[in-house]
């Protein structure tokens, strides 16, 4: 009996394998179960298992990439692939070319799921719902790099709402790099900030072509958009998951664009038609009002005239008063002077030495008394009509009208 070494002999089962005929072209069905990618080599391991068994699979990053959606855990799928052993344990395993969905009912049963557990956090919700900005500054576009609906979008912004910055965020959108991908980009808007309005956006494809937007993650990650955003997923028929936690659902990209802006030059004509509407409503004000300022000048001037006259009435009536009264006052302040001019002259030394009457001066002072003056002194008499120089010759202090003079 020949021996063999256990690498000869897993060596030997692998050529065994991988010259089967029925090995080397296989398509095998079953759920898939413990998924991993490998984040450095991009090579995705599971386990696909059926009611009573279950074979590992490997799908290298070569055909990872070429997939048209993420597999997931739970999911009914056909593996297309060969065959092959993994001799350093001696296990074989299905290397995997391709994955597709198990017919229309795994992926439903997928969906149904991921849509009543986020429907049960209240994601859906119409209250959550925010409404777009009418007039944005800028906006971020999350789509394949230069695909159909990318140029769509830009041409249809452009001619629309040229004033917009627009900022494309290129991604994968089908295979099993989209996922991760359209969550960083998520993830870099809501980091660099400033946007008004986020689109994310797909043409038309396959069911199995949009399933990155039926993704859990990618679905939770657009509900954590710090701005309104517009899902435009497919064509109209379509209705990824995505489209229930979209703030506005566009039924395809080129509807999006027209959604996210507004028509400038119908907003110029808007804007026209709103100036001479408000420039013949200012005009029809401006001529009330002014009929208004003239009908109060008219009263005010009437108001004037009247206040005027009755004014002029008062201030006669007044002056006639005044005058009448001053007339009065002046015939009483004409007898009081007289009387006093009477009592005044009646009192005036004048009318004394008219009477024949003298004083004397001393050194042109009036004496008053013998006492103040003296022997040989020279003294004036002033009569009523001229003056007498004397010189005092004898000094008597004698008693006048009954009284002594000292």
């Amino acid at each position: 009996m020949d021996t063999f070494t256990v690498s000869i002999l897993n060596r030997y089962v692998k050529l065994l394998l991988e010259t089967d005929e029925v090995l080397t072209n296989l398509c095998v069905t079953g759920e898939i179960s413990g998924l991993t990618q490998n984040s450095f080599s991009g090579h995705i391991y599971f386990t696909l298992k059926d009611e009573t068994s279950s074979l590992k699979a490997v799908c290298f990053k070569s055909s990872a990439d070429k997939l048209r959606f993420v597999p997931k855990d739970g999911m009914e799928v056909i593996l297309l692939g060969r065959v092959s052993l993994y001799e350093r344990d001696g296990q074989y395993q299905v290397i995997v070319n391709d994955i597709l969905p198990r017919g229309d009912g795994a992926q439903d049963k997928y969906r149904k799921h991921i849509i009543d557990k986020l429907k049960s956090e209240g994601l859906f919700e119409q209250e959550k719902k925010r409404p777009l900005v009418r007039f944005p500054n800028s906006i971020a576009l999350v789509t394949g790099k230069d695909t159909a609906a990318a140029a769509d979008i830009k041409q249809i912004i452009s001619r629309r709402y040229p004033i917009v910055k627009l900022t494309v965020f290129p991604v994968y959108v089908q295979g099993v790099k989209a996922e991760m991908s359209i969550i960083n980009a998520i993830q870099a808007i809501n980091k660099s900030g400033g946007f008004d309005t986020v689109i994310i956006a797909r043409g038309g494809g396959s069911k199995e072509d949009l399933y990155a937007f039926d993704s859990e993650a990618v679905v939770r990650a657009a509900a954590g958009l710090d701005v309104p955003f517009i899902s435009a997923v497919g064509h109209e028929t379509d209705i990824p998951i995505i489209d229930y936690v979209a703030d506005v659902r566009a039924p395809t990209p080129s509807a999006a664009a027209e959604i996210s802006v507004p028509d400038i030059y119908e907003c110029l004509k808007r804007l026209l038609s709103s100036s001479d509407f408000m420039y013949g409503y200012i005009k029809k004000i401006l001529i009330l009002k002014k009929n208004i300022i003239n009908e109060l000048e008219t009263s005010l001037i009437n108001e004037i005239s009247s206040k005027t006259k009755e004014a002029r009435i008062k201030e006669n009536t007044i002056k006639s008063f005044i005058l009448s009264f001053s007339d009065e006052i002046l015939s009483v302040l004409r007898d009081k002077i007289s009387t006093c001019a009477v009592s005044l002259n009646n009192l005036s030394p004048l009318n004394t030495l008219a009477r024949g009457y003298a004083y004397a001066e001393k050194n042109g002072i009036q004496v008053s008394s013998v006492h103040n003056i003296t022997l040989h002194d020279d003294i004036s008499l002033v009569l009523k009509d001229g003056f007498v120089e004397c010189s005092v010759n004898n000094v008597r202090k004698e008693r006048i009208y009954g009284q002594y003079q000292f």
